[in-house]
């Protein structure tokens, strides 16, 4: 793979652009790396085999954890060839070990998630409201958990 930035020269420094946008790269990678590898480790999913393409809608980047989930549902829904239920969202982080962690902002971003017509929400488990006006909220405590909630909801 190669990738190329490009310098700008600016007074006396020298601004690397392309230098940020390589680093957000290989973040997005190692996410959905460590992604598959819990999918493959902890839920039992078969992937090693085939070849797994992320991307997102409007050059949105996968720079934060609270994608973790959503990028684990998408990539087994899409093994299982069966698509998430319109109007879901996912929001956690997935830990090496399948758990799924609580992130910042939870209850910001699930009112975001309702104002925006969503329907129903993954997030972790534990101190988070049960349902937020228009959107149901499925806690889930690990990867399995989540796969199975979306599987039979899907």
């Amino acid at each position: 793979m190669f990738l190329a930035g490009s310098a700008m020269t600016y007074g006396a420094a020298t601004l690397l652009i392309g230098h940020l946008n390589l680093l957000s790269l290989v973040f997005m990678l190692v996410l959905v790396g460590v992604a598959l590898a819990v999918l493959e480790r902890r839920a039992g999913a078969r992937l090693s085999d085939r070849d797994v393409y992320v991307s997102t809608v409007g050059a949105v980047r996968l720079n934060e954890p609270a994608s973790d989930l959503a990028v684990a549902l998408a990539v087994a829904s899409a093994a299982w060839q069966t698509p998430l239920s319109s109007g879901t969202v996912a929001i956690g982080e997935v830990g090496l070990a399948g758990e799924i962690r609580n992130v910042v902002g939870l209850q910001r971003r699930l009112t975001e998630a309702a104002r925006l017509g969503m329907t129903r929400a993954f997030v972790p488990a534990g101190d988070v409201p049960s349902h937020v006006d228009g959107l149901t909220v499925l806690q889930v405590r690990d990867i399995r958990d989540a796969l199975a909630a979306a599987k039979s909801s899907a």
